[in-house]
């Protein structure tokens, strides 16, 4: 089998050979971000939408790249099509390189670019309707796709030791913020209900995209605060995220017929659609 091909500072180089230093912000404090697009049959699904929250998310933590939006495009659609990746998905990474011990990022640079990407089919999940638990404890909302997701990974890894699939994190004053690695609709009186992003939630492309989608099938969809009451009163509940796209969850209760055939026509709908917009 080939060696896979990865992108690695502006030069493409087998995947066993790949370095980064054991010195790199990243590694050291999860400083720098990523993102997580999907390709559906040699095509990818809102690349630039992807590529554009990454570079806002840049300018926000202060770390500059030696690449514009339209060269990162070319070498993340150049890594897929070097791997021939029809169903699956391209990762892109960006550091802010070594620097000195210490959380201050003076001197820290030059950042580090790293692009890859692998085959993964549709909705690869263990169960079809996955099951949620609260996490205990609050969490502090960071809306970037940063390296450093700790809590995050805590509160996934408590859920699946306990039985569950996920966890729904709340912040300090009991409001929702999203789950550890999706955006959470919930299914209520016909119409949907997700926390807005002052919320600070991750600005998600799937909640971007079902949102718009939605709203032009003719369902009613709001964007506003969501609390643990709400959740445990709603008719139905659902993930979304790129890799996943829409995944249905359960509280306990086991999801009536209505709720099912809502399901089925959001997932429907979103599966068309992305078909159709990938380029």
């Amino acid at each position: 089998m080939a060696t896979s091909v990865v992108f690695l500072d502006r030069r493409f180089v087998p995947e066993n050979r790949a370095a980064i230093s054991v010195f790199d912000r990243g590694l050291l404090y999860g400083d720098g971000l990523f993102e997580t697009v999907r390709i559906y049959q040699g095509r990818f699904f809102r690349l630039a939408a992807h590529i554009r929250r990454l570079f806002d998310g840049l300018k926000t933590l202060g770390i500059k790249i030696p690449l514009t939006r339209a060269e990162m495009e070319i070498y993340t659609r150049e890594v897929a099509l070097s791997n021939r990746i029809r169903e699956g998905f391209a990762r892109l990474v960006v550091t802010r390189g070594e620097g000195y011990l210490g959380f201050s990022p003076r001197g820290a640079g030059p950042s580090r670019i790293a692009i890859c990407a692998r085959e993964r089919p549709v909705a690869v999940r263990r169960r079809s309707v996955w099951k949620l638990r609260w996490h205990p404890q609050p969490v502090a909302p960071l809306p970037l796709k940063s390296l450093s997701s700790l809590p995050h990974v805590i509160a996934k890894l408590e859920a699946e030791r306990a039985g569950f699939d996920e966890a729904l994190l709340f912040d300090a004053r009991g409001r929702l913020i999203e789950a550890t690695a999706s955006n959470v609709f919930l299914l209520k009186g016909g119409g949907l209900v997700t926390p807005p992003l002052s919320s600070g939630c991750l600005p998600g492309i799937t909640r971007a995209e079902l949102i718009k989608l939605a709203r032009r099938e003719g369902w009613r969809v709001a964007e506003k605060e969501v609390r643990a009451e709400d959740c445990r009163r709603a008719d139905g509940i659902f993930l979304t995220n790129s890799l996943l796209e829409i995944v249905p969850c359960t509280l306990g209760k086991k999801p009536d017929l209505s709720v099912t055939a809502a399901f089925d026509e959001l997932e429907a709908l979103y599966a068309y659609h992305r078909t159709v917009q990938s380029r």
